[in-house]
């Protein structure tokens, strides 16, 4: 597959090759276009570009980008999720006096206190600042503050650390969603965006295993949780260096890709028409995003998965426990939940990919197997461990939907401000049902835990109805606009996807 199949395939090499009024309009105006347009009208006359072999360039942006993003990024800024619940297990509560009334609760939801207050800042910041340098500084102060835990001697000061870790989180995940846009199509988003998403799941299978062996440190000075916590940090300090000095910020400042292969990229995902990069808020485009359903839907979402999700996160441990099972044990017995999610989320993206399912099937699919779950969870009588356990298992299942909605905001949302606002605001909403999700497992419930249990079961139900209402919403959408407009040539101009007559939805 080379350069000119890539023409075909509804790029805009041969409008921005001669350029009409319209484009010219737009060109005047620097707050109006995407910086990609400026670069290629510096380097329109690459020689070698047709020559490009998209398949081999693909994969050279793969073997460079989705390592950082999977290993330096998700995988660890993740795991400090998954090694909190383990904590739990392994006397952190009573080193630091967090048994007394909603103590822990507060310190498991104190880091998405600060999460969502920071992200409507972040979500402007990401317009006006190098993602890939912003996020590496997130990265490092991230790892340092991490680090700090190790420290911590009482309540006020690991919830004064949760709040620091909270402000440097934020910044993450919708960074992750812009990088992850620049480089790839719609069509070839879905399995990226999975590659790096699982590791989250690996974060899970980790988390047990680090957990399992700091359990058998037996140090009266200085915890297993502690050293756990001191070790991930310093990497994780180390991966953000290694983000700020490997990772580009934009396809057109990348320096593993020649020239020619820059323009070749950008060409490419021109067919997306969301954009690259554009450095100025757009008024309008804040308003647009405040109105627009699709937003509001997936935060929605987001934030009831999230009150959901955030209570096998926090206390997952400590529900396994409760079957009868030990610390160690608990650990360990942990892990599958994460080989359940990766293998969803990379089977999920692979059926979108080969157009087997459409995105809201495979995530209705997720969210009932999930549901499933979560009702064996609560419903199997307490004597059946081994129902129970596949419960929590099951629950995974709805990894595979976290990558979709991250996806879709990269391919169905356009224009700079509106975007980055986006992908902040649903970093906001997942803060927000993370912030409730503790206090549904309280200790008078113990344990049992109903309360938290059927918590789970409703927020899956909620999920499967708001999923159907969002691609009811692209359905109509997309069929609305095939009726009004005709195809509009308006590839660079830094407008939104409401804005633009020849956007259509994935969904």
């Amino acid at each position: 597959m080379i350069w000119q199949s890539m023409i075909c395939s509804g790029c805009c090499w041969t409008s921005f090759a001669s350029l009409g009024p319209y484009d010219e309009t737009i060109f005047e105006s620097k707050a109006s276009i995407d910086e990609a347009l400026y670069f290629l009208r510096q380097h329109g006359d690459v020689l070698g570009e047709q020559h490009i072999d998209l398949k081999r360039l693909r994969r050279k942006i793969d073997w460079r980008i989705l390592p950082i993003m999977y290993f330096l990024m998700g995988l660890l800024q993740f795991l400090d999720k998954y090694v909190f619940k383990y904590a739990i297990i392994m006397g952190m509560p009573e080193d630091l006096g967090l048994e007394k009334g909603n103590r822990l609760n507060n310190v498991a939801s104190s880091i998405f206190w600060a999460y969502l207050a920071a992200s409507p800042v972040v979500g402007l910041t990401l317009n006006k600042v190098p993602v890939a340098k912003f996020v590496g500084i997130c990265m490092t102060i991230w790892g340092i503050v991490n680090a700090c835990m190790a420290a911590v001697q009482d309540y006020p000061q690991v919830i004064v650390i949760r709040l620091l870790m909270g402000i440097s989180d934020a910044a993450i995940p919708p960074s992750l969603m812009l990088l992850s846009a620049q480089y790839y199509r719609k069509d070839e988003q879905a399995i990226r965006y999975a590659i790096w998403f699982s590791s989250v799941g690996m974060g899970d299978i980790l988390g047990g295993f680090i957990a399992y062996g700091f359990l058998h440190v037996q140090n009266s000075s200085f915890e297993g949780w502690r050293i756990m916590y001191l070790v991930l940090g310093i990497i994780s300090a180390i991966s953000g260096v290694v983000c700020l000095v490997f990772m580009p910020d934009t396809p057109m400042n990348a320096s593993f890709l020649t020239e020619a292969e820059k323009t070749a990229v950008l060409h490419h995902v021109a067919h997306n028409k969301t954009g690259i990069a554009s450095r100025h808020w757009e008024i309008e485009q804040i308003k647009e995003f405040l109105s627009d359903p699709q937003i509001w839907l997936l935060a929605l979402n987001v934030s009831i998965v999230s009150c959901g999700t955030g209570i096998t996160t926090t206390y997952g441990a400590k529900l396994i426990k409760s079957f009868g099972f030990t610390s160690k044990e608990a650990a360990l017995l942990g892990t599958p939940s994460g080989a359940v999610g990766i293998a969803s989320i990379l089977l999920g993206a692979y059926c979108v990919r080969k157009h087997w399912l459409q995105r809201w099937a495979v995530s209705t699919i997720g969210y009932t197997l999930a549901f499933v779950g979560a009702a064996m969870l609560a419903w199997a009588p307490n004597h059946n461990q081994g129902a129970k356990l596949s419960g929590i298992y099951m629950i995974s299942f709805s990894l595979a939907t976290v990558a979709i909605k991250y996806q879709w905001v990269a391919a169905n949302v356009a224009g700079h401000t509106k975007r980055g606002l986006s992908a902040a605001m649903l970093s906001g909403a997942f803060s927000l049902g993370q912030i409730v999700a503790p206090y549904a497992v309280q200790q008078k419930d113990a344990p049992d835990y109903h309360t938290g249990k059927s918590v789970l079961v409703a927020t899956k139900i909620s999920a499967i109805v708001i999923i159907i209402l969002l691609a009811s919403y692209y359905f109509w959408e997309n069929k609305r606009r095939d009726r009004l407009y005709g195809p509009a040539d308006d590839t660079w101009a830094n407008l939104t996807d409401r804005q633009r007559k020849s956007f259509r939805y994935v969904y």
